[in-house]
């Protein structure tokens, strides 16, 4: 099944309902999003992690955020000069209430609205022929 193309975009979407977000790290691998030097790529942080569950779960939710901040900018989707810097995300766990509310719809915006830019055809320069 060919997810990155224009007529799949409401099976990326229902996917990632069902996972609740998971299924970000799929669409990242087919958008060859992730890079072997990374923070990530590296299996003793997430073993230390593990040994310490808070880290795992702050490492696991930073993971995502960039994850699927870098599937968004490479699909195009709209203000990704905003939302791919690292400041309006430690702005919005910082500032209370205001600063949470926005940090709540920026993680919505950027975690479902991807799939919509796959609807208009964002995904389909990435398909392997």
């Amino acid at each position: 099944m060919r997810l990155l193309d224009r007529r799949n975009w409401w099976i990326v979407l229902l996917l990632n309902f069902i996972t609740l977000g998971l299924f970000t790290f799929y669409i990242g691998k087919l958008l060859r999003v992730y890079k072997k030097d990374a923070w990530y790529a590296n299996k003793y942080y997430w073993i230390l992690g593990i040994i310490f569950m808070i880290p795992f779960m702050i490492m696991f939710l930073v993971f995502y955020i960039q994850t699927v901040t870098a599937v968004s900018k490479k699909l195009g989707l709209f203000g990704y000069q905003v939302y791919s810097l690292p400041y309006p995300w430690i702005l919005g766990v910082i500032v209370p209430i205001i600063g949470w509310a926005v940090f709540g719809v920026l993680y919505i915006y950027v975690s479902l609205f991807y799939a919509f830019r796959l609807a208009k055809g964002a995904g389909e320069d990435y398909l392997k022929k």
